[in-house]
């Protein structure tokens, strides 16, 4: 497979291809290795986010309420910040019912 990976990459550098007979082919794989290299940067990405947030929560876990009971601390912090996200992202409907208009 590595083989075909780099005769595809030099295929692609020098626009002809010695190691592989069929040229369709040789654009196809250089396709499927782009589209593979797509996702893995979408995956790897995802994941450096989801590391960020736990380990942004475990900080502030620790600033706030210290070592004692950490786990049962970082269930609290994250259903607070859960509670704040919902709150945040839902429309307030009273907030259109409450004003007066003023002359």
């Amino acid at each position: 497979m590595t083989e075909l990976v780099r005769s595809v990459a030099v295929c692609a550098e020098e626009n002809f291809c010695p190691d592989i007979p069929d040229v369709l082919f040789a654009i196809d794989a250089c396709r499927k290795v782009a589209n593979i290299a797509g996702a893995m940067a979408l995956i790897r990405k995802l994941f450096w986010i989801a590391v960020f947030l736990i380990s942004t929560l475990a900080f502030v876990v620790l600033f706030e309420k210290g070592t004692n009971n950490f786990p049962e601390n970082f269930v609290k912090q994250a259903k607070d910040f859960r509670e704040f996200a919902e709150g945040y992202l839902k429309p307030d409907a009273s907030k259109g019912k409450d004003k007066k208009a003023t002359p």
